[in-house]
């Protein structure tokens, strides 16, 4: 077991986690006055692959009494428990520093040196988790938003002030996916795909004097409804510009003081974050305007248009010297740090979240489509539809990757990166994924020789001062993308396909400070009852954030290990029980995963959902990704635009439709299905109490002679339906249409069929009760929301009229 951070009792001491890497490359490149730390998150679910054969975990005993004290607030807790143990519970596995209480924020210790068991989120899976050097936010599994750390609640004044300094609500009901945090913001990005800013801070989350509270403003939605905390201030960041018809944000990626987003049509977004946004042309534009903070009511005339020029054209020359330059009168230092910035700036506070309120397109991306971005500290990166880099922003350590022949500490225009350097000729080269931090970079490389074999090389550029180049060297400058060792160009014999097939990574996490976390993809080869997946670390090592018990930093990727010898691997399993940040019970026997996560100066092991979840489709036309069923037919277009935020799975649309749900989901019989019972009760439509396999239509659960005569049969596929997304999914939206009316009764449709029509508000009511009854009221009200509305038909029937039809979705956070 490892040992769990604590207060209550004195622990053994533990055995120090060697790397496996050759110390011959571990000589220390480290200097505290660049060091800002790493943080690096695990996410460890109850997987019995991490179990550890022995009862405790002993480690070389330190003499210093500073520390022998300290090891008193350690407590001695299982890892990673198997599921079926009575203690089954999720825990954070963490290492590193923890100054600022972001990876234990109960503990009074300043460093972990090995990874340890904290109570931290104990018994929760994340959607993501963001740490930054002094604050913290992660996203539960219903999307609700948690913030802590010294920098989130302020520097505690006592060691007894460290209490009930936990995670935070401070975001709740948008259905957060994803989180990305500077030094003083913490940006979200929705399932719907808005993206929301809120300050990192808590004393500057309090709404301005006579501000309305945006879960209480109809521009904000329904945060009423959602039970948002309307005392937390934050905003929404909106395209300068209308997005297209069903487009969308689907990713983001902040930097040190700039945020890219990218849209569902390969769109590249920019928002400035401080005047420090474009001090290298990382923005890709210079150019923007900011909301007026001296008027009350913003207009677009009231708009303030500025300019924030990168310091590398404002002073072309002031990188030449070392020395700093005399500056006539009382002008500034030509090559002073402070970003140049215009006169309509002077005053403008930016460490409000509303400085600036909008994403901008980049203009020399608008006809490059991109399908990934990434953002270091002041450079940006995009990966094109076709397999091809693009970067800009600093470039003084070469983290553009445009080799040693460029100087340029500024590349302000998207330049393609070279990654085919030092290849044979008729290989084919394919940038496949990429990562960035701090000055960091890392392009995963598809490789294709003549000979058909396929290979994958991990590729770095930039700082490797403190080894995180991973290429042995410790570089403080490197301009050509180098293979990074021990994890490039690995091959293992696939039995499925009797060739080689190349171990490709599942996940990189580059920190800020320069070190680097790597998940090797070993399990997707791995046979029935196959291990878990390698975790390599390596870079600076200052703070402990490698995990090997030392403080040398590593320029070789290395596996940490296990106390018996073996390497210590990340593992999924099916979780008993998941529980959000707060505690409470989310839902049981969910697949989860452990992700490694690096931060400034410190390492998290957390319990994460599976990246993709994927259920095979036997027919239809649907797509399956994550927990969303998306399904391209005529009725997504169709459907009226107050819907299409909502429209992301399939369309429930009646009994001709059966192949968009074609599942086999296994009810033996109707009162399997709660739900079902409830709507009959409520309609009273007889059930046929007959057994077997639901796939689309309903036939299997309802009278053969009642399926096309009674009024009520489409009504009854929708809820069905929509009761086996319970049973099986979160965070989906089933929607579907039917002929509807203003006010309820009977109707002739337009098949010469009379049946009944709901109204949008009968429909809804409906919906509620059945849901109610079946689930229960809070379930409706934290997890549902239901949607109707009339629209008109564009299609005539066999009466040649046109019919309005009643749309509905009812979405699952």
């Amino acid at each position: 077991m490892f040992r769990r951070v604590g207060n209550s009792a004195t622990s053994r001491s533990l055995r120090r986690l060697y790397s496996q890497a050759s110390e011959s490359g571990s000589r220390s490149q480290r200097s505290p006055a660049y060091i800002f730390g790493g943080t690096l998150v695990f996410i460890s679910a109850a997987v019995a692959g991490t179990q550890l054969s022995r009862p405790t975990i002993h480690n070389d005993a330190y003499t210093t009494t500073e520390f022998a004290d300290k090891q008193k607030a350690f407590q001695e807790l299982p890892i990673i428990p198997k599921v079926e143990q009575a203690d089954g519970k999720l825990r954070l596995v963490v290492w590193g520093s923890n100054k600022s209480h972001v990876i234990s924020s109960d503990s009074t210790i300043d460093s972990i040196h090995t990874p340890e068991a904290v109570s931290l989120l104990e018994g929760a899976a994340l959607r993501d988790l963001a740490l930054h050097s002094n604050h913290a936010a992660c996203v539960d599994a219903r999307g609700d938003v948690y913030q802590w750390g010294d920098g989130f609640f302020g520097s505690p004044s006592s060691a007894s002030d460290t209490k009930n300094r936990g995670p935070a609500l401070t975001l709740s009901g948008k259905n957060i996916t994803r989180l990305q945090v500077t030094g003083s913001r913490v940006f979200a990005l929705s399932a719907s795909g808005k993206i929301y800013v809120l300050s990192a801070q808590a004393e500057r989350q309090g709404l301005p004097s006579g501000v309305p509270s945006p879960s209480s403003s109809p521009w904000w939605g329904t945060g009423w409804l959602w039970g948002e905390d309307g005392n937390i201030d934050f905003a929404e960041i909106v395209p300068a510009h209308a997005l297209a018809w069903g487009e969308k944000f689907v990713s983001i990626a902040a930097g040190r003081d700039h945020l890219l987003a990218l849209t569902s049509s390969g769109r590249t977004f920019a928002h400035p974050i401080t005047k420090s946004a474009n001090t290298h042309g990382q923005l890709g534009f210079r150019k923007f305007d900011i909301p007026n903070p001296y008027v009350a009511v913003h207009t677009p005339s009231s708009r303030i248009h500025v300019e924030l020029t990168p310091k590398a054209v404002t002073d072309p020359l002031g990188q030449g010297s070392r020395f700093s330059r005399l500056s006539l009168l009382s002008s500034p230092p030509s090559n002073s740090n402070s970003p140049h910035t215009s006169e309509d700036l002077a005053g403008v506070d930016d460490k409000n979240i509303r400085f600036c309120d909008r994403l901008f397109e980049i203009p020399s991306m608008k006809s490059v489509k991109v399908n990934q971005i990434a953002a270091g500290g002041r450079s940006s990166y995009v990966r094109t539809d076709t397999g091809r880099v693009l970067g800009w922003g600093a470039n003084e350590h070469g983290q553009i990757g445009l080799g040693g022949n460029v100087v340029l500490d500024t590349i302000s225009v998207p330049t393609e990166v070279v990654l085919w350097r030092s290849t044979p000729g008729g290989t084919m080269t394919k940038c496949v994924d990429m990562r960035a931090g701090g000055d960091l970079a890392f392009f995963t490389v598809e490789r294709i020789d003549g000979s058909s074999i396929r290979s994958v090389d991990l590729l770095s550029c930039g700082n490797g001062q403190y080894g995180g180049l991973g290429n042995a060297l410790f570089s403080s400058a490197q301009g050509v993308p180098s293979r990074t060792k021990s994890v490039s160009g690995l091959l293992e014999f696939s039995e499925k396909t009797n060739n080689l097939q190349p171990i490709t990574p599942r996940s990189l996490s580059v920190a800020p400070d320069g070190h680097v976390l790597l998940t090797l993809d070993t399990i997707s080869q791995a046979g029935p009852g196959g291990g878990g997946q390698d975790l390599f670390a390596w870079g600076s090592n200052y703070d402990y954030q490698v995990g090997n018990g030392k403080r040398t930093s590593i320029a070789v990727p290395a596996t940490l290990s296990r106390p018996d010898g073996n390497r210590f691997m990340l593992m999924k399993t099916k979780a008993a029980e998941v529980k959000d940040a707060k505690g409470k019970v989310w839902k049981k026997n969910v697949e989860v995963e452990q992700v490694a996560v690096a931060g400034h100066g410190n390492s998290v092991c957390i319990i994460a959902f599976l990246t993709r979840l994927r259920i095979p489709a036997r027919s239809g036309n649907q797509d399956v990704f994550g927990s969303i069923w998306h399904a391209r037919t005529w009725h997504v277009n169709k459907a009226p635009s107050p819907l299409t935020v909502e429209l992301a799975c399939f369309c429930a649309c009646g009994a001709s439709s059966s192949n968009h749900f074609a599942r086999e989901v296994d009810i033996r019989s109707a009162e399997d299905v709660k739900v079902v019972y409830k709507f009959a009760e409520k309609t009273g439509v007889p059930i046929m109490k007959a057994s077997g396999d639901y796939k689309g239509g309903s036939g299997f659960l309802y009278p053969k002679y009642q399926r096309w005569r009674h009024w009520l049969h489409a009504y009854l596929i929708s809820i069905l339906r929509l009761a086996l997304l319970l049973k099986k999914m979160y965070g989906a939206t089933i929607f579907g249409r039917h002929q509807g009316l203003e006010e309820v009764g009977m109707i002739d449709d337009h098949m010469k069929r009379t049946r009944y029509g709901h109204s949008p508000d009968s429909w809804k009511r409906l919906c509620l009760e059945v849901l109610e009854g079946s689930e229960s009221q809070q379930f409706v009200k934290d997890r549902l929301k239901i949607d109707a509305e009339l629209v008109e038909s564009q299609s005539r029937g066999a009466t040649g009229q046109r019919h309005i039809t009643l749309w509905w979705s009812v979405r699952v956070e």
